[in-house]
């Protein structure tokens, strides 16, 4: 009994380290996966190369509607 109790101990650990899912493969040039709660960066690839943005169209609209929430957040102090 003593015998199957630490071949039981003894061999978990290999069995969880053989049932560990493997991390799905990222498409694309650099990822980061950080944990937001706490602010540590769990993996990486290609985290501190520059890249050139995905689209210019994503940035002029990022560029619009943050001008018109601060236009907006302005003219409602003064009001």
């Amino acid at each position: 009994m003593l015998r199957k109790f630490f071949a039981l101990v003894f061999l978990f650990p290999l069995f969880a380290l053989a049932q560990a899912p493997q991390p799905p493969q990222v498409i694309g040039r650099a990822w980061v996966l950080a944990d937001v709660s706490s602010g540590q960066i769990l993996a990486a690839e290609k985290a501190d190369e520059r890249f050139e943005p995905a689209s210019l169209t994503k940035i002029m609209t990022a560029y619009v509607v943050f001008g018109a929430l601060k236009e907006k957040s302005s003219s409602s102090k003064s009001s």
